[in-house]
Parts: structure tokens; C-alpha cells; sequence
């Protein structure tokens, strides 16, 4: 787990939290899809992403991985659909050849259909008194939505914007800080509650991404990413921070983005009609 830099189509700078997936290429993150594109009609693609794994106290241990492609879900895409609010982000190798799996080690995806399950969550708050520095945890029991909301909801008050993307685990064990991914932080109401699209496995229609195919449902989606980028053997690179050189040692050159709109949005996501929600938007 670690955390994702980048900038708002404004240039205004931006962090959410991410989580190394288990897949073929040992390159792909997920994150929630806010943290990557406004959805809708019109939304602004973010640019300029890296991703530092095990962030803390504002220090880099494992080094800062910057970013070749990042992609969402059609739906989210399209229109903003809440449950498919999650993103993925395809890492560059670090400066040895290094995976940011071999780095940083990498968690699997927890696809057996489960409504109420032990979850241990964490994330880089970066408001309500917490200067996204450090990680945050909480644990709770998740329960579900009611109809026609098809959300995963647990109570977690030390998730605030800039922990968008955290990890949900499943069967977390304290020793080796490992689990399955059960869901991500999309949106955080009044109450502390928090709310995750499920790890779904149905069949869906094919999703629209900022780079391969995949399908949009989140198992096959990140799994197809990953399957690309192994196929592509990587992908084209996307700038880093000022203070970073994008791709690093035989990264391929920038590509060119689309183009962006007026940047009047906060990163703030549409989809969030509970009673007293926000969106949990990056920090």
C-alpha cells in the first residue's frame, strides 16, 4: 500500500492512496477511479501521477515509482457510476529493473461474493486534523446498502479526503500486513461511515480505459490491464512530479493526452447521493 501523487487538470496538486495488485506484470495499482479522471460526460483525465509504496512520515523507504498509463471503467467513465468508482495506475520499474511488486510485494483480489465480512482498511487522510503523512487504520464488520444502492458500507471516521483508494482487506494479518482486497475508499458521509463498490464477478459490458482493453467489472478489468501491460511489455509514459524524471532509465516517451476542459472541478466526484455523503475526493 502506498500513496499516489499527481495533478488536477488545473495543476493544483493531488495524492489518494493506492494498493499493489497481485498480477502478471508486477506493475499495476488500484486505486478508486476519482483518483484518476473526473467521470461523466466530459471528465478530466489527472496527470502527472507517481505512486510511493510504504509512504510514511512524508519519507520514501521503497523509493517513488513514476507512472505509464492509467485507466477507469467505462461506467465510471461514462457516467460517473458509483460502483464502478475504482481506477488502476500501471507503474514504470524503478531505476535496478525492479517491479514495484518485487518491491513492495503485491495483494490478490478477493472475488468470492461476500455483503458482510471482518475488513481491515487503511489510507493517507490528508484533512479533518490529519496532514496525509502517515497511514491510518480502522477495522470494522461491512454491511450493505439498502436497495437500489448496490454499495458496501462500514464505519471508519479516520478515513478523510486524500484516503480515497485505500485498501479494504480481507483476512488482514497484523504480522505480515497482508490480506485480500476487498474493496476501496470511494465516499465517506456525515456519520464516519464508508462506503466501497463491491469486488464484483458478474459479467458486464466491456469498459473504456486511458490505454488497454478490459472489462468493467473490477476483477477482470484490473486483470485485463495487467494481462496488457504484460502483453505490451509496458506502456507509454506519463510525466511525474517536477522533481521527478518520468519513466526512468529506457522508459518510453510521454504521450500526448486528450484534451482537457475547463478545470472548475475539485476532484470532487458526482456520484454520491446519500443523505449528509461527500465524495471521499483526493486530497
Amino acid at each position: 500500500m502506498g500513496k499516489v501523487f499527481f495533478n488536477f487538470p488545473g495543476g493544483q496538486p493531488g495524492s489518494c492512496t493506492g494498493t499493489v495488485v497481485d498480477s502478471p506484470s508486477g506493475r499495476v495499482v488500484i486505486a478508486a477511479a476519482h483518483c484518476v479522471e473526473h467521470g461523466g460526460p466530459g471528465g478530466e483525465w489527472f496527470t502527472n501521477f507517481a505512486f510511493v509504496p510504504a509512504f510514511e512520515n512524508g519519507e520514501e523507504p521503497l523509493g517513488l515509482f513514476t507512472v505509464a498509463d492509467v485507466a477507469t471503467d467505462g461506467l465510471w467513465a461514462g457516467d460517473a457510476d458509483e460502483t464502478h468508482d475504482y481506477g488502476v495506475l500501471v507503474v514504470n520499474d524503478d531505476a535496478e529493473g525492479e517491479t514495484v511488486a518485487d518491491v513492495a510485494g503485491a495483494l490478490p483480489l478477493r472475488t468470492t461474493p461476500s455483503a458482510t465480512a471482518n475488513v481491515h482498511i487503511t489510507g493517507y487522510p490528508a484533512a479533518g486534523g490529519y496532514d496525509g503523512k502517515n497511514q491510518e487504520h480502522c477495522e470494522d464488520l461491512t454491511e450493505p446498502t439498502l436497495p437500489p444502492r448496490k454499495l458496501i458500507w462500514v464505519n471508519c471516521p479516520t478515513m478523510e479526503q486524500g484516503a480515497s483508494g485505500g485498501p479494504w482487506l480481507h483476512g488482514f494479518d497484523a504480522t505480515t500486513q497482508e490480506g485480500e482486497i476487498y474493496g476501496v475508499n470511494t465516499i465517506l458521509d456525515d456519520l464516519g461511515n464508508i462506503y466501497t463498490p463491491p469486488v464484483r464477478q458478474q459479467d458486464a459490458p466491456d469498459g473504456r480505459h486511458h490505454g488497454h482493453g478490459g472489462r468493467s467489472h473490477v476483477t477482470a478489468f484490473v486483470r485485463a490491464v495487467g494481462r496488457g501491460v504484460e502483453h505490451h511489455g509496458g506502456t507509454t509514459a506519463q510525466g511525474a512530479p517536477a522533481s521527478v524524471q518520468a519513466g526512468g532509465p529506457g522508459a518510453p516517451a510521454p504521450r500526448e493526452r486528450p484534451p482537457l476542459l475547463d478545470p472548475g472541478a475539485d476532484g470532487r466526484h458526482p456520484g454520491c447521493p446519500l443523505p449528509g455523503a461527500r465524495a471521499l475526493r483526493p486530497a
